[in-house]
């Protein structure tokens, strides 16, 4: 098994190195709230594919509609030091979208309005 905190110190806080190589790739969240609906999958396959392309590698998450498990798999990311996070969001709000910013995490949110997130006291809707 591999010991996370001793491959951080390692590597550094900012990148990850591959697994079956030197080359440091950098993990990135994509959080859907079903990974059986198609629309999500599709989104999730999309992204993945830009990330690899990049040297990243994608990490597939699923809210299942929850918000609490929403904010719990983010609060994973961020423990993980992910470098960010594509959220189709179920109930990300202004608050939670500045905790992963000062984790250093960017954040993309897919299929909202980002008016909905941006203003405080507003979390986003579901669909």
């Amino acid at each position: 098994m591999r010991n996370e905190s001793a491959r951080r110190l390692r590597t550094g806080p900012e990148r990850t190195a591959g697994e079956f190589g030197d080359q440091p790739r950098r993990a990135f969240g994509v959080l859907v709230e079903d990974l059986a609906n198609p629309y999500a999958t599709d989104v999730a396959r999309g992204a993945e594919a830009a990330l690899n392309a990049a040297g990243h590698d994608a990490l597939w998450l699923s809210s299942d509609h929850s918000a609490e498990k929403e904010r719990r798999l983010l609060e994973l990311l961020a423990d993980q030091q992910a470098a960010g996070a594509l959220v189709i969001p179920v109930g990300i709000g202004p608050r939670d979208i500045s905790r992963l910013r000062a984790a250093g995490m960017s954040v993309v949110l897919i299929d909202r309005d980002a008016s909905d997130v941006l203003r405080p006291g507003r979390p986003c809707g579901g669909r």
